[in-house]
C-alpha cells in the first residue's frame, strides 16, 4: 500500500463517515447557514443571567417567562422572552440606552426592529430554538450576544 497524504487520508475518512453515520442534511444546512452570521468586528456580549419565572404563569400569553442579561464591557442587553412554540416575543433594553437595530438572527434567517432612543426595543413572531441579538449603532459599531437557545 502507498502512503496517503493528508488530504486523501481525509477524504477516505470522509467517505467512511458518509457510509456509516450521513449528517442529517438539517444539521449540515444550519452549520453552513451559520458562517452567514458571522460578523467577526461586533463585541461580543456574553451571557451572565438567565431567569425562569416560578410557579403559574398569570397575565402572560403562553408559557412562563424567561429574562436574559447579556454583558461586555460597559455594555449590556437585558431581554424577556414570552410565548410558546412558533410564536415568542422577545422585549429588551439596550444598556446605556440609545438608538439602534436589532437583528434578531434565529434558524428561520432574521427579524429585524428598531431600537428606540431610550434602548428598548420588542419583536414578535421569533422562532423556538437558537436566537442571538445583533446591535448596529448610530457609530457603525456592532455588539452581539451570544446564542441561547429559546
Amino acid at each position: 500500500m502507498s502512503p496517503v497524504n493528508d488530504d486523501e487520508l481525509m477524504d477516505r475518512v470522509r467517505a467512511v463517515f458518509a457510509t456509516l453515520e450521513p449528517v442529517p442534511g438539517g444539521v449540515r444546512a444550519a452549520g453552513l447557514a451559520a458562517f452567514g452570521f458571522r460578523d467577526p468586528d461586533a463585541a461580543l456580549l456574553e451571557l451572565t443571567t438567565e431567569l425562569t419565572a416560578a410557579g403559574p404563569a398569570t397575565g402572560v400569553r403562553g408559557g412562563r417567562p424567561r429574562a436574559f442579561t447579556f454583558t461586555g464591557t460597559g455594555l449590556a442587553v437585558e431581554v424577556e422572552v414570552t410565548g410558546e412554540g412558533r410564536s415568542l416575543e422577545i422585549v429588551g433594553q439596550l444598556v446605556p440606552p440609545g438608538p439602534a437595530q436589532v437583528r434578531v438572527r434565529c434558524s428561520t434567517g432574521e427579524l429585524t426592529c428598531r431600537v428606540d432612543a431610550a434602548g428598548q426595543f420588542a419583536v414578535t413572531g421569533v422562532p423556538a430554538g437558537p436566537v442571538s441579538l445583533l446591535f448596529r449603532l448610530p457609530d457603525a459599531a456592532s455588539i452581539v450576544t451570544s446564542w441561547v437557545c429559546l
